[in-house]
């Protein structure tokens, strides 16, 4: 294992006790590869369509790294690359209440393109409590590997058992989320560090309701939806197909005031573009209404 996994390994022992063997990142230094494919995640490699997910021998420490191109595919679309933490993109056990994501990452963007690190721990698994949320955007151009840290925010006081986390190349921003062929990453020795206590400060709940851009997108198959509720209140999240028929519900309950992220695995539906609408009722009365289109992409 890495020198510098192993010192973070370490400091984390020290913090928190001792860990189990799934309790961090698997594969975190992309040392091992099984058919062109890093041990431990799921990439968007597709033969015949496009493979921006190698192995690079430009590393941090140790042999290899995981590199991300955006491609160019026979349509002349772009194709980002998007690595997600589990064979199936199901993410992986931990057994705490981690502080951030850290880690090293080389980046050569084009026209503005941004590295999109995203996050999400839950209770009971994909299915279960969102327990915190993380992200974070490289947007500096970096040709040595520089060290990146997200913090998680939380939103319960539960303790987590699963951990997803997801590597994208988005646009210049939110309202232009489509990269540039020619953009790419380089990523190596992640780690899950730290440790937080609490609940997120109640001093820093969101002041307006939002539904952002999911993230990664255009996505195969698994992507994250971030939206903040900024008074208590009924929070209904739903996807539709492009013929209006509802296709997923993501979330329909009551909810505090706060910031979430939800999973959309859409494993079972067909490529094409989709889209997400959020609707919250608060208590005091307040309606709030916004949609998002997003790209299933296999």
């Amino acid at each position: 294992m890495k020198r510098s996994l192993l010192l973070l390994g370490t400091v984390a022992v020290l913090l928190c006790g001792t860990l189990t063997a799934f309790a961090q990142i698997p594969n975190a230094g992309f040392e091992n590869w099984t058919a062109g494919a890093p041990d431990g995640w799921w990439t968007n490699n597709i033969a015949g369509i496009g493979v921006p997910v190698t192995q690079s021998h430009t590393s941090h420490t140790g042999s290899s790294a995981a590199r991300g191109d955006v491609l160019s595919i026979i349509t002349g679309a772009p194709y980002s690359p998007q690595i997600i933490t589990g064979v199936s993109a199901g993410g992986f056990s931990v057994n705490q209440r981690y502080g951030s994501i850290t880690g090293y990452y080389q980046f050569s963007p084009q026209s503005g393109d941004r590295i999109l690190v995203s996050a999400a721990l839950y209770k009971g698994g994909l299915t279960g409590t969102g327990v915190a949320a993380a992200g974070g955007i490289l947007a500096n151009a970096a040709s040595s590997y520089t060290q990146f840290s997200v913090p998680f925010q939380y939103i319960t006081s539960d303790v987590p058992d699963l951990c997803v986390i997801t590597f994208v190349i988005g646009g210049p921003s939110s309202s232009s989320s489509t990269p540039h062929a020619g953009s790419y990453f380089l990523l190596d020795d992640l780690a899950l560090s730290g440790t937080a206590s609490a609940v997120s400060d109640p001093a820093g709940l969101p002041q307006s309701f939002a539904l952002e851009q999911n993230y990664p997108n255009p996505f195969n198959p698994s992507t994250n939806i971030r939206f903040s509720v900024a008074q208590p209140g009924h929070v209904s999240l739903k996807v539709y197909n492009v013929l209006g028929v509802e296709v997923a519900s993501l979330v329909n309950e009551q909810k505090d005031a706060g910031t979430f992220s939800v999973n959309w695995n859409a494993a079972g539906m067909p490529s094409g573009m989709y889209l997400y609408r959020m609707s919250v009722t608060s208590e005091k009365g307040q309606v709030f209404e916004q949609a998002k289109k997003l790209v299933l992409m296999k």
